[in-house]
């Protein structure tokens, strides 16, 4: 992958490799990684693909600020636009401990506000903790903290996650958000397996929630949602896991 700390652009670029990455000390960590860029603060990805496979294996701590199939974590402080990209590869996550703040096939996290237009996954993701999974696995955004767009994309990735505890925000195109999304003339055809030991909460074929003014508009979902727990459940649907 690629650090980048400008306000670039990547056009027209590929990554048919495979990245591994294997960390198993005591106290081993992960932060931003990604098949094309793992820290991103540009504004532009566009005509970019990424068919290799990533591989992420921890120890006994944490991963963190977003696991993507193209970008891993991006952040910049006006708007930033994913177009005309695709994941083809496969994303595994694993770690003893938790994994928090997001793991996709486009991006992993996103915490400014962005648009994905005319972009793909069509890998399969496995995220695995020993722990718990908080704040979003999906096929194409894992989690958006600004909010944004979703518009003409789609994922037909084959997603499973797995936990020991607590797992939260699984969604075939995108698994969580905050402020205002909007998702319209994109699909998800992801099957999705949840297994947990303790509670799952928020697990949708398409996007995990719809509230505070954000809106779903001719889209849809035809995969599969299949989940198992020992405790609770609660907010799932075939659409979304919520709306208000």
């Amino acid at each position: 992958g690629w650090d980048d700390y400008t306000d670039g652009k990547i056009t027209n670029s590929f990554f048919s490799g495979n990245l591994t990455v294997n960390n198993a000390g005591d106290s081993s960590q992960a932060y931003e990684i990604g098949g094309l860029v793992g820290e991103f603060y540009g504004t532009l990805v566009s005509s970019t693909t990424v068919s290799g496979n990533i591989n992420i294996h921890l120890g006994t701590d944490y991963a963190d600020y977003g696991m993507g199939g193209v970008i891993g974590y991006q952040y910049n402080n006006v708007r930033w636009l994913i177009t005309n990209t695709s994941f083809t590869g496969n994303l595994t996550v694993d770690s003893n401990s938790y994994i928090y703040g997001g793991a996709g096939g486009v991006v992993g996290r996103g915490d400014s506000i962005g648009d994905i237009k005319n972009s793909y996954s069509s890998g399969n993701i496995k995220v695995s903790s020993g722990s718990y999974i908080d704040y979003g696995v999906a096929g194409v955004v894992g989690y958006m903290s600004a909010g944004g767009s979703i518009d003409q994309s789609y994922s037909k990735s084959g997603i499973e996650v797995n936990a020991i505890s607590y797992i939260n925000k699984i969604g075939g195109l995108n698994g969580g958000y905050v402020d205002v999304m909007t998702i319209i003339n994109s699909f998800s055809l992801s099957d999705i397996v949840v297994n947990s030991g303790s509670t799952v909460e928020t697990v949708a074929g398409l996007s995990t929630s719809v509230s505070d003014g954000s809106s779903i508009d001719s889209s849809y979902s035809i995969g599969s949602v299949t989940i198992n727990a020992s405790s609770t459940i609660s907010n799932v649907g075939g659409l979304s896991g919520g709306a208000s």
